[in-house]
């Protein structure tokens, strides 16, 4: 199923407990002023996302696989998927498909009990961290959820926690925490050892109004999702600013709540735009790629996504807090063929060995420069096919380098494709490998 969304503005952002009222007031006061700025909001219009609702599961409850607050979500490395239950003060463990395997906590201040877990993370060697939220603390387990370590305890000092709300863990095992009401992330070692921290109350670079979510990608830079500043900030892993993008809005690149965040492994940026009710996808510079839902219960619809995580093969989790279900989506590039002058197969595409032709085709829209999978496009010879139709190609640029560029007005990439004069009488094919995995051919005949 393709998804195509019309982005609707939603109602105000609600802290998520009770118990926690007086101490997030000021952040409820400004949930009320993002309600009132979004009436006034025009809705975004209608996008073809290359996402496919693939399944979903959950409904409200305590049972296995129900759920009550799906605040946050992890992947590991076999795909299997941990659920941050927050009002039920649990883990749950369930593999890609949604069938359940595991769960563990209970409410409580002991070890492997949880007063509100607000996230979830796993390292490379599924070691599982939880922030959990009211005992101001991080815990950690292994895939099985036996006990391993803790550390914190509410306050402002290093290593101490004012509402614990995200965790995310890099390659090197080094643990990074959003410590929401004190305004800053904190980074630790995997044994809970205090190793930095950055951010305070404020506007400007590197400061936050009241950090959400956050993630670090294979390069070890920090995103940060920043609640009421309605922005995404980007640090390198010491905590010194990069960038930053969004604004209070329904449009493309901006935000109303963004929550949860996650990273690709080609860096791409996922937000959880939650009182848009939307998934929204980045580029690792903050240049918008696209976006899919709108406010519902149907599949691909949300309502208030809050979690987000991204597997191996790219597939998208989304866990939503009044659905209190979990929505899996595919992804792959919306590839249209190859357009003139360049034909698809089976027609061979005649043309002089060693001039260069613009290899044009489409993905749905701007997907960014970082499209193609490594050491493609490449040729290989083959053999001729003399009953195939043949296209003659006219068409060649100045031989140069190969490059590739996207012209907004076609929503076309042309890849510049500079032959070898050494190839005249052959017969070859054109590889165009995608970073989603798919692969596309064009046969060209050399003279």
């Amino acid at each position: 199923m393709k998804i195509k969304t019309n982005v609707k503005s939603g109602g105000a952002h609600l802290n998520h407990n009770q118990t926690v009222a007086a101490s997030l007031a000021g952040g409820r006061k400004r949930a009320l002023f993002v309600s009132a700025m979004l009436l006034a909001l025009v809705c975004a219009g209608t996008v073809a996302a290359s996402v496919n609702f693939a399944l979903m599961w959950g409904s409200a409850g305590s049972g296995d696989g129900e759920f009550y607050g799906a605040q946050g979500l992890a992947v590991d490395a076999s795909g299997k998927v941990y659920l941050d239950d927050s009002y039920n003060h649990r883990i749950q463990k369930f593999d890609s498909n949604g069938n359940f395997i595991a769960k563990w906590g209970s409410f409580g201040g002991g070890d492997g009990e949880f007063y509100y877990p607000y996230a979830v993370a796993v390292d490379a060697s599924d070691k599982v961290y939880v922030a959990d939220a009211i005992n101001y603390r991080i815990q950690k387990f292994d895939s099985n959820g036996n006990f391993i370590t803790k550390w914190g305890a509410q306050g402002a000092g290093d290593g101490q926690f004012n509402f614990p709300v995200s965790v995310t863990v890099d390659t090197a095992g080094d643990v990074y925490v959003a410590d929401y009401l004190n305004n800053r992330i904190q980074k630790f070692d995997s044994n809970g050892n205090f190793i930095t921290k950055w951010g305070s109350l404020g506007a400007g670079d590197g400061e936050f109004s009241y950090p959400l979510g956050v993630a670090v990608d294979s390069s070890f830079n920090v995103y940060v999702t920043d609640q009421y500043n309605q922005r995404v900030q980007k640090f390198d892993s010491n905590g010194n600013f990069i960038a930053k993008w969004g604004s209070l809005g329904s449009n493309d690149g901006e935000f109303a709540t963004p929550a949860g965040v996650a990273v690709d492994a080609f860096g791409n940026v996922y937000v959880a735009d939650e009182i848009n009710h939307r998934i929204q996808k980045f580029d690792s510079n903050g240049n918008f790629l696209e976006k899919w839902g709108n406010m519902g219960s149907g599949a691909g619809q949300f309502n208030k996504p809050y979690a987000v995580a991204v597997d191996s093969s790219f597939n998208v989790y989304v866990g939503e807090l009044v659905n209190n279900r979990i929505q899996k989506f595919s992804q792959g590039y919306a590839f249209s063929g190859f357009f003139p002058p360049v034909d698809n197969p089976p027609t061979v595409n005649v043309m002089k060995a060693g001039g260069a032709i613009p290899v044009k085709f489409g993905l749905g829209g701007n997907q960014g420069p970082g499209i193609l999978a490594a050491g493609f496009p490449a040729s290989q010879q083959i053999a001729c096919d003399s009953s195939a139709p043949i296209s003659v190609i006219e068409e060649t640029v100045a031989a140069g380098a190969s490059s590739l560029s996207y012209d907004p007005t076609s929503n076309q990439y042309t890849y510049v494709w500079k032959t070898d004069a050494a190839w005249k009488g052959q017969c070859r094919k054109l590889v165009v490998k995608l970073n989603d995995g798919s692969t596309h051919e064009a046969l060209f005949q050399f003279k």
